[in-house]
């Protein structure tokens, strides 16, 4: 049987944060995730793109989905696992402090789609001939503290 198909009960813990995302629940509806930001410098955006892919291979979890049933599987790659690139070097200073507050409101906001396998979100916000913000959203589902660290720094090796 393949990786796709295995399917596992979720943990203790990973049960709790499933529920805690419906709604419906006393305080639900809130995904547990870690959202970090890390602004940067001439990243090269095509190998930042494939530095993610290779996350995403390396990292099954990453591709982690949820049934409806609590059961866990790996999904395979699909366009939800890839570098999500915004480019607003077009716009004003305050037009580009607008966009980045709302990205950042958005992303702290929402829910990672379990259902099709997204684990992870990974993005880049190239705002000026050099300047950069790099996007990481992990629902902790899959995802604990000490591992998005070891992600991080994976990715900053793959890079």
């Amino acid at each position: 049987m393949s990786v796709e198909m295995k399917m596992r009960e979720l943990t203790t813990v990973q049960a709790a944060y499933y529920v805690g995302r419906q709604t419906g629940q006393s305080m639900g509806g809130v995904a547990a995730h870690i959202y970090a930001e890390f602004d940067g410098e001439n990243i090269d955006s095509e190998k930042l793109a494939s530095a993610v892919r290779k996350l995403y291979i390396n990292h099954p979890m990453l591709r982690m989905k949820v049934t409806s049933g609590g059961q866990q599987t790996i999904a395979p790659l699909s366009s939800v696992h890839q570098l999500i690139i915004d480019d607003i070097e077009h716009l004003s200073p305050s037009a580009t402090r607008d966009f980045l507050i709302e990205k950042r409101t958005a992303i702290t906001d929402q829910k990672l789609d379990l259902d099709n396998g997204q684990a992870a979100q990974i993005g880049i916000t190239r705002h000026s001939k050099v300047q950069c913000r790099l996007h990481i959203d992990v629902d902790m589902i899959a995802v604990d503290a000490q591992s998005f660290r070891i992600l991080i720094e994976e990715l900053a090796k793959l890079y």
